[in-house]
């Protein structure tokens, strides 16, 4: 039987390369990565760009997303909270071009809630700022310049009862130790990552490290209730 007490900490702390497992490559090396699927992966995304900010040839153009991703691409907040209402959405792209349209109280909201959070060409510490996680600029993470584009993604997600969960959040810890005064059944998990976005490959490291953002929160969500509710024949007397 579960006791008090228990807490779990899932940490992610990882650039996009090691968030998949790929070997460094230098400046002079191609930086040829390919998408793991045939069809999108079953997750609903949105992507936030002002219209006609991106040529149609860049790899962050919407129809790049959409075709890879199945994202749905949308130019203001209004009809980002339509797409939501009509089925939340698992994960949210902001291009530089349309930080003016970001609801920061619905998107830190959201973000608690375990949406994942893309940027191009968004400082690490706008990021931060927006989702209120000062977690995301720790140990100086994103803060050598880019020379050219770049993506940030970032997951946090604290799962438990909400005296827990708040005590969690306002320790700020980032998954990294535990926090005195949690009483009950609880997790924690944060995931950033970050790389530069100017090939196809780019392009592409950034689309599968997206949705192992997204796979982890899904992992985390499912095996916290598996632990907090666990099968009969898993309880010892």
């Amino acid at each position: 039987m579960l006791g008090r007490n228990k807490l779990i900490f899932a940490v992610i702390l990882l650039a996009a390369i090691a968030a998949l497992g790929l070997a460094t490559v230098s400046e002079a090396q191609p930086r040829s990565i390919i998408l793991p699927w045939d069809s999108p992966p079953p997750y609903r995304i949105a992507y936030l760009v002002a219209q006609d900010a991106v040529a149609n040839d860049s790899v962050v153009a919407p129809s790049q997303l959409e075709a890879t991703l199945g994202s749905l691409t949308v130019h203001n907040w209004s009809e980002l909270l339509t797409v939501d209402v009509m089925a939340p959405i698992d994960a949210l792209v902001i291009h530089k071009s349309a930080l003016t349209e970001v609801d920061k109280n619905w998107l830190m909201n959201a973000y608690q809630r375990g949406i994942v959070v893309a940027t191009f060409n968004v400082d690490v510490r706008e990021l931060a700022a927006l989702v209120d996680d000062p977690c995301i600029t720790t140990d100086a993470f994103a803060s050598e310049p880019y020379t050219g584009s770049f993506f940030i993604v970032a997951s946090h997600l604290i799962l438990g009862q909400p005296e827990d969960v708040a005590l969690l959040r306002a320790a700020k810890v980032c998954g990294k130790a535990q926090v005195t005064g949690v009483e009950h059944w609880a997790s924690e998990r944060f995931g950033r990552s970050t790389d530069a976005i100017d090939t196809i490959g780019d392009y592409n490291r950034f689309a599968r490290v997206l949705v192992s953002h997204l796979e982890g929160i899904k992992e985390d969500k499912q095996t916290f209730e598996a632990d907090k509710h666990p099968a009969p024949d898993a309880i010892t007397p």
